[in-house]
């Protein structure tokens, strides 16, 4: 396999990567449906999941953290 065909290979597997990534991480914080729509979050596509996954998962603080 060539240099192209594997960064292509690479590039398309990143959203689905990523939707399961955003999928568990909102899940473990609470949130299971999608807060407007009401429909559960592994129904919307990778670039919906990283807006609430921006919104809520990010801002997220560790609690170790913001007691040292």
């Amino acid at each position: 396999m060539g240099k192209v065909a594997e960064k292509e290979r690479r590039s398309f597997y990143g959203p689905f990567w990523f939707k399961r990534l955003a999928c568990s991480t909102l899940k473990d914080i609470g949130i299971r449906r999608h807060p407007i729509g009401q429909k559960k979050v592994e129904a919307y596509k990778a670039s919906v999941l990283y807006g609430l996954y921006q919104k809520y998962a990010a801002k997220r603080v560790d609690p170790q953290e913001k007691n040292a």
